[in-house]
């Protein structure tokens, strides 16, 4: 007899414990099928410079290796660039790229990003040559580099404004610190 509520016991225990890894299996699918239907925007910023035939990223290393009039060169050609990467496993429409002070956006006036390279955009303006890029679709695991006017950085720097902001259709904003990249070369 005694062995009968042994075996009893294990089956207890070991169906109260299968049951335990069914609810938390659940809890972990319900979580993954909620996070998979937000929007998951990556920006980030740098300094570049276009060159015939490459983008090179710059950085006091780079201009520590040139010449002084070489370095000079690279610095008056410089320009942000802005990485947004979609992380969502669906498209996103963003609607306005732009510079401001803080993430409330509560100073205000903020600068529109006029880029003059974007991968995937599809509006050319014929007038400037430059690609009218907003709004447009960055589809799920995508990636589009924006790069802003030339000199764009010492106007932002004047003006405190230290924060890149993405907005998408839905109204998500998404922001990337450029207080870093405007003081890289000081």
């Amino acid at each position: 007899m005694p062995e009968k509520d042994m075996v009893t016991n294990y089956a207890t225990i070991i169906s109260i414990l299968l049951g335990l890894c069914g609810f938390f299996i659940s809890l972990y699918n319900t979580y993954v099928a909620h996070i998979r239907n937000k929007v998951h925007l990556k920006v980030s910023a740098s300094l570049k410079v276009i060159g015939n035939d490459a983008i090179w990223t710059l950085t006091k290393d780079t201009l520590s290796n040139l010449s002084s009039e070489d370095s000079d060169k690279l610095i008056n050609n410089r320009k942000i660039a802005i990485d947004i990467t979609n992380l969502s496993d669906f498209s996103v429409y963003i609607n306005v790229i732009g510079f401001t002070k803080d993430k409330n956006m509560s100073h205000g006036c903020y600068q529109v990003v006029c880029p003059i390279f974007g991968y995937g955009a599809k509006n050319l303006n014929l007038s400037t040559g430059q690609t009218v890029i907003t709004p447009f679709e960055l589809r799920g695991r995508d990636t589009i580099m924006l790069l802003t006017e030339t000199g764009i950085d010492d106007t932002l720097r004047e003006a405190g404004q230290n924060k890149v902001f993405v907005k998408t259709a839905c109204g998500t904003i998404s922001f990337a610190d450029i207080y870093k990249v405007l003081n890289s070369l000081l």
